[in-house]
């Protein structure tokens, strides 16, 4: 419950984790913008809130960490965010696989419209 201080080589990766998820929840938004007509728009969209979600919290866990307040800086939270992160993942991919569904029902739907005057 009473972490240590922390390492720089810690904080660095830290913080390099948190970046990397702010510059990805930018980089999905865009995506999003560009694809905007696509069956993926809104997997880009929930993977830029995923990461913009992420790197706040993050952001807020490394402040507390470096803080070293005692018990929101606990070791046990990072290993709570790093599950909720994969159990977003999952939502996230378990999404990506309907899209072949969704595309074939798509494509009949634009079939059967070709002949609807």
């Amino acid at each position: 419950m009473r972490p240590g201080a922390p390492t720089p080589l810690a904080l660095k990766i830290f913080l390099a984790l948190i970046i990397f998820l702010l510059v990805a929840a930018i980089a999905f938004k865009i995506a999003a913008i560009i694809y905007r007509k696509s069956l993926y728009r809104g997997i880009w969209l929930k993977f830029s809130s995923f990461s913009l979600t992420n790197g706040i919290l993050g952001m807020i866990l490394l402040f507390l960490f470096y803080e070293q307040v005692y018990f929101l800086a606990a070791r046990f939270w990072f290993i709570v965010w790093l599950v909720s992160m994969g159990v977003w993942k999952y939502f996230i991919f378990k999404r990506i696989l309907k899209i072949p569904e969704e595309r074939e029902k798509w494509k009949k739907e634009m079939e059967y419209r070709k002949y609807i005057p």
